[in-house]
C-alpha cells in the first residue's frame, strides 16, 4: 500500500511540484539579489560614498566631482556583477529544473538500473 501510495504522489502531485518549486526558487534569488533595487540605483554611487567641495574654488569642486564619479562607477560595476550571477543563478537554477522534471519519471527506477550496471 505505501508502494502505491508513493508512486501515486511521484507521477501525480510530486510532480506537478516540481515546476513549483522551480518558480519558487527563481523568486528566491530576484528577492535575494534585490534586482529591481539594484537596477533602480544602478548609478548611485557607492555606500552613499559622496563628496562635497569645501570651498567654491575650482580645485576643490573639480576634486568632489571626480571621487562622486569614482563612487558611481565603483557602484555601477559592483551591481552589474551582482546581477551577472543573479542571471547565472536563473539561469542554473532554471536548467537544472527542466533536467529534473525531464529525468523525474525514471527516478524511481534508478537504483534497480544502477543495480543492475554494478553486477555487470
Amino acid at each position: 500500500m505505501v508502494l502505491f501510495s508513493f508512486f501515486t504522489w511521484w507521477y501525480g502531485s510530486g510532480w506537478a511540484q516540481v515546476p513549483r518549486e522551480i518558480r519558487r526558487r527563481v523568486n528566491f534569488i530576484l528577492q535575494f539579489f534585490s534586482l529591481k533595487i539594484i537596477l533602480r540605483t544602478l548609478f548611485a554611487p557607492w555606500k552613499r560614498d559622496i563628496a562635497y567641495a569645501r570651498s567654491t574654488a575650482l580645485e576643490d569642486r573639480f576634486q568632489a566631482l571626480i571621487g562622486n564619479l569614482v563612487s558611481r562607477f565603483i557602484g555601477f560595476i559592483i551591481r552589474v556583477i551582482f546581477m551577472f550571477t543573479a542571471v547565472l543563478a536563473i539561469i542554473f537554477t532554471v536548467v537544472f529544473g527542466v533536467l529534473l522534471m525531464i529525468v523525474w519519471p525514471a527516478l524511481p527506477f534508478s537504483p534497480i538500473l544502477f543495480l543492475y550496471w554494478g553486477l555487470l
